[in-house]
This record gives structure tokens, sequence and C-alpha cells, in this order.
């Protein structure tokens, strides 16, 4: 029912919308959540990798451990998330264009996310919102990070080795015993 509304731009089928509920552990590789909703959902060590989840919303949802390597998920929304440990390696964050008008665009949105300790090797994070998300620790190794609003974000720790780095905010944000960040990325 989800893959007609979503196929259909929602003019049939029905949207998957899912509350409250705990789908920890499972194993659900490669499957195709665009548009869907999720609120207070625990996803806690569960395999995404390589799913399409463009355009999702995780709201609060707690995916400590969860593996979302290689995911398609542009657009996506997970904000208030708790993402430690979480394996984010390869995925692709970066912003989806609207069909209807090529001016509107949605943004990957991190916004208040845990993500202390998460993997987010060579992840594509074009763009993205992490206003006050907590990647102390995070492996940012050779990720895509052009745009990218780190405002208030807890970077201590972090790892920018390799990281393609351009037009980054960092007002504010706590880069303690950060790595691998250029002179120039910090305006000097």
């Amino acid at each position: 029912d989800h893959q007609r509304w979503v196929v259909s731009l929602s003019k049939a089928g029905k949207r998957l919308v899912m509350r409250d509920c705990n789908l920890s552990g499972l194993q659900m590789k490669g499957v195709d959540w665009s548009a869907a909703e999720f609120h207070n959902v625990d996803f806690q060590d569960v395999v995404l990798s390589n799913a399409k989840l463009s355009m999702t919303t995780f709201a609060n949802c707690r995916m400590g451990n969860a593996d979302l390597s290689k995911a398609e998920a542009r657009g996506a929304n997970f904000s208030g998330c708790f993402l430690v440990g979480a394996n984010l390696s390869e995925a692709d964050f970066t912003f989806v264009t609207s069909i209807q008008d090529a001016r509107t665009r949605w943004r990957a949105c991190f916004e208040g996310a845990d993500l202390r300790s998460a993997v987010m090797a060579a992840t594509k994070l074009g763009a993205a919102r992490m206003k006050g998300a907590n990647l102390a620790g995070a492996v940012l190794v050779g990720a895509f990070l052009v745009g990218v609003d780190f405002t208030e974000a807890n970077l201590t720790g972090a790892d920018f080795t390799g990281a393609e780095i351009e037009g980054i905010t960092f007002a504010g944000a706590d880069l303690t015993n950060a790595k691998g960040l250029p002179k120039t990325a910090l305006g000097g």
C-alpha cells in the first residue's frame, strides 16, 4: 500500500505511518520506506543498509547501533533521534529538489540528534542541518560536508580527516579535539 502511495505521488494507496512501536533488531536491508513517517519508534540494532529512506521522517526514534550504511535518505528528517554508535557509512543524506518547484529543496535534518560515536565515513551530508546535534567522537572520515550547518553542535573529538569541507557553519559549535579540519574551514 505504501509503495502505491509513493509511486502515485500520494494519489493512491496509503502512506506508512508508525508510532510508539518496537522494531529493534530487525533485518530490513534494502527496504523502500521513502516518505514514510516514524514517531517514537525503537530501531535499536536494526539493519537498514541499502534502504530507500528519502523524505522519510524519523521523529524522536531510538536508532542506537542501527546500520544505515549505503542508505539513500535524501531529505530525511532525524530530528531528536538517538543514533549513538549507528553506522551511516556511505549513506546519502543530501537534499531533494521538489518536482513541482525546482527552487524548493528539502535538506536532511539531524537537529538535536544524538550521534555520539556514529560512523559516517564517506557519508554524503551536503547541506544537512545538524544544529545542536551531538557528534562527539563521530567518524566523518572522507565525508561530503559541503554546506552543512553545525551551529551549536558538539563535535568534541570528531574525526573529519579527508572530508570535503566547504561552506560549513560552525557558529557556537564545540570543536574541542576535533581532528582533520583544515584551518580554512574554521575561518583561519
